[in-house]
Protein backbone atom coordinates (compact mmCIF):
# COMPACT_ATOMS: atom_id res chain seq x y z
CA UNK A 1 0.00 0.00 0.00
CA UNK A 2 1.56 3.25 -0.89
CA UNK A 3 0.31 7.13 -0.44
CA UNK A 4 -1.20 8.61 -3.52
CA UNK A 5 1.03 12.20 -4.32
CA UNK A 6 -0.33 12.58 -7.36
CA UNK A 7 -3.88 14.14 -7.46
CA UNK A 8 -4.55 15.70 -10.33
CA UNK A 9 -5.37 12.40 -12.11
CA UNK A 10 -8.94 12.23 -10.67
CA UNK A 11 -9.22 15.98 -11.65
CA UNK A 12 -8.95 17.36 -8.13
CA UNK A 13 -6.44 20.48 -6.92
CA UNK A 14 -3.78 18.27 -4.68
CA UNK A 15 -4.00 21.25 -2.09
CA UNK A 16 -7.88 20.58 -1.65
CA UNK A 17 -7.60 16.93 -1.15
CA UNK A 18 -4.61 17.76 0.97
CA UNK A 19 -6.58 19.68 3.36
CA UNK A 20 -9.81 17.54 3.42
CA UNK A 21 -7.47 14.71 4.30
CA UNK A 22 -6.34 16.11 7.30
CA UNK A 23 -9.48 17.49 8.57
CA UNK A 24 -11.23 14.20 8.07
CA UNK A 25 -8.19 12.36 9.42
CA UNK A 26 -8.02 9.86 6.18
CA UNK A 27 -5.38 9.74 3.37
CA UNK A 28 -5.75 8.20 -0.29
CA UNK A 29 -3.44 5.28 -0.65
CA UNK A 30 -3.31 2.77 -3.83
CA UNK A 31 -3.43 -0.93 -3.26
CA UNK A 32 -3.00 -3.90 -5.73
CA UNK A 33 -6.05 -5.39 -5.11
CA UNK A 34 -8.56 -2.87 -4.64
CA UNK A 35 -6.48 0.50 -6.44
CA UNK A 36 -7.01 3.94 -5.80
CA UNK A 37 -9.11 4.66 -2.05
CA UNK A 38 -9.53 6.45 1.69
CA UNK A 39 -8.47 4.90 4.48
CA UNK A 40 -8.56 6.34 7.99
CA UNK A 41 -6.13 7.70 10.35
CA UNK A 42 -8.02 6.91 13.07
CA UNK A 43 -9.69 3.59 14.76
CA UNK A 44 -12.95 3.20 14.19
CA UNK A 45 -15.81 2.05 16.56
CA UNK A 46 -19.06 0.44 16.27
CA UNK A 47 -21.37 2.99 15.73
CA UNK A 48 -19.25 5.81 14.19
CA UNK A 49 -20.26 7.60 11.58
CA UNK A 50 -17.33 7.40 8.94
CA UNK A 51 -19.19 9.07 5.94
CA UNK A 52 -22.46 11.24 4.92
CA UNK A 53 -23.78 12.89 2.38
CA UNK A 54 -26.03 15.90 1.51
CA UNK A 55 -28.58 14.91 -1.02
CA UNK A 56 -28.89 17.77 -3.84
CA UNK A 57 -32.01 16.49 -5.37
CA UNK A 58 -34.06 13.66 -5.66
CA UNK A 59 -37.37 12.86 -7.49
CA UNK A 60 -39.92 10.06 -7.00
CA UNK A 61 -40.52 7.51 -9.77
CA UNK A 62 -43.63 8.47 -11.88
CA UNK A 63 -44.82 4.74 -11.56
CA UNK A 64 -44.25 4.70 -8.36
CA UNK A 65 -45.85 8.49 -7.74
CA UNK A 66 -48.96 7.28 -9.09
CA UNK A 67 -49.36 4.06 -6.29
CA UNK A 68 -47.53 5.99 -3.84
CA UNK A 69 -48.34 8.73 -1.67
CA UNK A 70 -44.48 10.02 -0.69
CA UNK A 71 -43.24 13.22 0.82
CA UNK A 72 -42.30 15.87 -2.05
CA UNK A 73 -39.28 16.46 -0.43
CA UNK A 74 -37.95 13.54 2.26
CA UNK A 75 -39.78 11.04 0.29
CA UNK A 76 -41.44 9.73 3.54
CA UNK A 77 -45.16 7.62 3.20
CA UNK A 78 -47.53 10.13 4.09
CA UNK A 79 -51.39 9.81 5.67
CA UNK A 80 -51.99 6.20 6.85
CA UNK A 81 -51.41 2.81 5.74
CA UNK A 82 -54.95 2.25 4.54
CA UNK A 83 -54.88 5.27 2.02
CA UNK A 84 -51.17 3.73 1.02
CA UNK A 85 -53.21 0.41 -0.19
CA UNK A 86 -55.96 2.04 -1.52
CA UNK A 87 -53.88 3.43 -3.37
CA UNK A 88 -51.63 0.76 -4.56
CA UNK A 89 -54.39 -1.55 -5.17
CA UNK A 90 -56.25 1.16 -7.40
CA UNK A 91 -59.06 1.26 -5.42
CA UNK A 92 -58.96 4.61 -5.52
CA UNK A 93 -56.73 7.16 -7.28
CA UNK A 94 -54.41 9.43 -5.84
CA UNK A 95 -56.64 12.69 -6.12
CA UNK A 96 -59.07 10.82 -4.14
CA UNK A 97 -56.34 9.54 -1.68
CA UNK A 98 -55.78 13.22 -0.90
CA UNK A 99 -59.33 14.19 -0.28
CA UNK A 100 -59.24 14.12 3.99
CA UNK A 101 -62.29 12.89 4.20
CA UNK A 102 -62.48 10.04 1.86
CA UNK A 103 -63.59 7.06 3.10
CA UNK A 104 -61.40 3.41 3.37
CA UNK A 105 -62.13 0.32 1.45
CA UNK A 106 -62.80 -3.12 3.07
CA UNK A 107 -58.94 -3.91 1.67
CA UNK A 108 -57.81 -0.71 3.81
CA UNK A 109 -60.06 -1.53 6.90
CA UNK A 110 -57.38 -4.53 8.14
CA UNK A 111 -54.60 -1.68 8.42
CA UNK A 112 -54.45 0.54 11.14
CA UNK A 113 -55.81 4.34 9.65
CA UNK A 114 -53.42 6.36 12.35
CA UNK A 115 -51.17 8.53 10.45
CA UNK A 116 -47.90 7.36 9.20
CA UNK A 117 -46.82 10.90 8.86
CA UNK A 118 -49.01 14.07 8.26
CA UNK A 119 -50.63 15.01 4.99
CA UNK A 120 -49.22 18.88 4.43
CA UNK A 121 -50.28 20.07 0.61
CA UNK A 122 -48.36 22.54 -1.62
CA UNK A 123 -49.32 25.51 -0.37
CA UNK A 124 -50.42 26.52 -4.33
CA UNK A 125 -52.64 23.30 -4.40
CA UNK A 126 -50.43 21.71 -6.95
CA UNK A 127 -50.83 18.25 -6.07
CA UNK A 128 -47.54 18.60 -4.13
CA UNK A 129 -47.77 16.92 -0.64
CA UNK A 130 -45.64 16.69 2.29
CA UNK A 131 -44.73 14.82 5.60
CA UNK A 132 -44.25 18.41 7.66
CA UNK A 133 -44.40 21.93 7.53
CA UNK A 134 -40.93 22.17 7.71
CA UNK A 135 -40.05 19.76 4.10
CA UNK A 136 -43.08 21.82 2.71
CA UNK A 137 -40.95 24.70 3.16
CA UNK A 138 -37.16 23.57 2.63
CA UNK A 139 -38.72 21.86 -0.82
CA UNK A 140 -40.40 25.47 -1.31
CA UNK A 141 -37.00 27.18 -0.85
CA UNK A 142 -35.17 24.60 -2.41
CA UNK A 143 -36.86 24.84 -5.60
CA UNK A 144 -40.29 23.82 -5.29
CA UNK A 145 -41.46 27.86 -6.08
CA UNK A 146 -39.79 27.93 -9.73
CA UNK A 147 -41.56 24.66 -10.92
CA UNK A 148 -44.65 24.87 -8.87
CA UNK A 149 -47.71 24.56 -11.52
CA UNK A 150 -50.17 25.97 -8.67
CA UNK A 151 -49.35 29.22 -9.45
CA UNK A 152 -50.54 28.69 -13.13
CA UNK A 153 -54.10 29.86 -13.62
CA UNK A 154 -56.48 27.24 -14.72
CA UNK A 155 -56.71 29.12 -18.56
CA UNK A 156 -53.22 30.23 -18.85
CA UNK A 157 -53.59 26.03 -17.69
CA UNK A 158 -55.88 25.09 -20.29
CA UNK A 159 -54.06 27.45 -23.06
CA UNK A 160 -51.21 25.27 -22.43
CA UNK A 161 -48.71 26.60 -20.26
CA UNK A 162 -45.46 25.76 -20.93
CA UNK A 163 -44.37 24.84 -17.09
CA UNK A 164 -47.57 22.80 -17.06
CA UNK A 165 -46.48 21.06 -19.93
CA UNK A 166 -43.03 20.41 -19.50
CA UNK A 167 -44.30 19.26 -15.84
CA UNK A 168 -46.76 17.11 -17.70
CA UNK A 169 -43.86 15.29 -19.35
CA UNK A 170 -41.69 14.98 -17.02
CA UNK A 171 -44.39 13.45 -14.65
CA UNK A 172 -44.90 10.43 -17.28
CA UNK A 173 -43.50 6.69 -17.05
CA UNK A 174 -39.24 7.00 -18.50
CA UNK A 175 -39.49 10.88 -17.60
CA UNK A 176 -37.29 10.68 -14.69
CA UNK A 177 -34.34 11.68 -15.94
CA UNK A 178 -36.21 15.18 -17.15
CA UNK A 179 -37.83 15.38 -14.00
CA UNK A 180 -34.19 14.69 -12.16
CA UNK A 181 -32.88 17.65 -14.43
CA UNK A 182 -35.62 20.33 -14.03
CA UNK A 183 -35.04 19.58 -10.38
CA UNK A 184 -31.69 20.48 -10.25
CA UNK A 185 -32.03 23.52 -12.54
CA UNK A 186 -34.71 24.70 -9.99
CA UNK A 187 -32.54 24.04 -7.29
CA UNK A 188 -29.42 25.87 -8.72
CA UNK A 189 -31.58 28.89 -9.76
CA UNK A 190 -33.07 29.53 -5.82
CA UNK A 191 -29.52 29.41 -4.19
CA UNK A 192 -29.14 32.69 -2.39
CA UNK A 193 -26.17 34.85 -3.28
CA UNK A 194 -22.85 33.87 -2.06
CA UNK A 195 -23.98 30.07 -1.43
CA UNK A 196 -21.83 27.34 -2.06
CA UNK A 197 -21.10 26.61 -5.40
CA UNK A 198 -21.62 22.90 -7.14
CA UNK A 199 -18.65 22.05 -8.68
CA UNK A 200 -18.88 18.88 -11.25
CA UNK A 201 -15.15 17.05 -11.64
CA UNK A 202 -14.03 17.82 -14.74
CA UNK A 203 -16.47 19.92 -16.07
CA UNK A 204 -14.93 23.13 -18.31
Amino acid sequence: MTDVTNLECIGIPKDLWEESCKTHQVKIVETLKRGRGLVSNVNITKGDIVFSEYCLVSVQEAFNNSRVLGCGNCHRFVKSLGAQADLLTRTVNRTSCLDSSSSFSSLSSSYSEENISELIPCSQRCGAVYCSLECRSGAWVGGHRVLCVGLVSQAEAERGHPLVALKQLAGREGGEPLHLALALLAHLHTQPPGAPRVEFVGAP
